[in-house]
């Protein structure tokens, strides 16, 4: 086992039962110390994805806190070890019960610098992830119900905690377009929000046709007057909420650069 110098303490992972046949569905989050991760991935199943009721499917995604590079063909240890070294990444990498010293087979759990709150933005950041970093993993991983199987008590463990966290924000063209809620801000999601996202939802919902060049600004006084109207308190709905909102019921959202609101794009159409 080969461990940098830990300045990473712990890091949130949802945990199940070993079961190879791929059907364990039972997945419970649980907050571990970076030191322990060896004993984690090879006595549990795992992912860094958190589902809501513990239930491991995508239409359950809550947040991610990192991602799991998957590789089965094309990259050596070291030259894995070259690259995180190069990115400067904190990471944790453990070899598969298939790897060989002839053919490596091995998991690099990379932690994000922020949780990820929606399936969306986590497809956008894996996506990026792999392809610039590291094109040779296995596409399937990317899947918001991703689990990865325990690996063997006598697995090759390394780990780094000295470097940084994969900053999930980073955008090479200064142009490039967020186009999903999430990407504003991790505050969007404090507890004593859950209420008033519940209630643009509800209103949402009622006046779906929400197209247009208007802002969200906008749209976020069309609840509050609504939630006025009825009595309803508290009738304080944030920007954000509201944007979250619209995000969690299908719709496209665009943010306005340099303004921390958005405008509403056509609803997604699911298939």
């Amino acid at each position: 086992m080969t461990t940098c110098t830990t300045t990473k303490d712990t890091i949130e992972l949802s945990l199940g039962r070993i079961n190879l046949n791929g059907d364990e569905t039972l997945y419970t989050p649980s907050v571990q110390k970076t030191a322990d991760l060896q004993r984690v991935f090879t006595s549990h199943n795992y992912s860094p994805i958190i589902w809501d009721k513990n239930s491991r499917l995508s239409d359950n995604f809550l947040h991610a806190t990192g991602f799991c590079v998957d590789n089965d063909h094309g990259l050596t240890i070291e030259q894995a070890r070259g690259k995180l070294k190069n990115l400067n990444l904190n990471y944790a990498l453990i070899t598969t019960k298939s790897h060989t010293p002839g053919a490596h087979r091995f998991r690099i759990f990379i932690p994000f610098n922020r949780k990820v709150h929606s399936l969306t933005d986590y497809s956008r950041i894996v996506n990026k992830l792999t392809s610039n970093h590291f094109p040779t993993s296995d596409p399937k991983v990317k899947d918001g119900a991703r689990q990865l199987f325990a690996s063997p008590k006598d697995a090759q463990f390394e780990a780094c905690w000295t470097g940084h966290d994969y900053d999930v924000d980073m955008r090479v063209d200064s142009n490039e377009r967020m186009e999903i809620a999430d990407s504003w801000t991790d505050k969007l999601w404090v507890k004593d929000k859950k209420d008033r996202l519940i209630r643009a939802c509800d209103w949402i919902t009622r006046n779906p046709e929400l197209k247009g060049r208007i802002s969200t600004y906008h749209w976020k006084h069309e609840v509050e007057n609504w939630l006025r109207t009825d009595g309803i308190k508290p009738d304080y709905i944030a920007q954000g909420v509201f944007i979250l909102a619209a995000y969690h019921l299908g719709y496209k959202i665009h943010r306005i650069r340099g303004d921390l609101g958005a405008r509403i794009g056509k609803k997604e159409v699911k298939s």
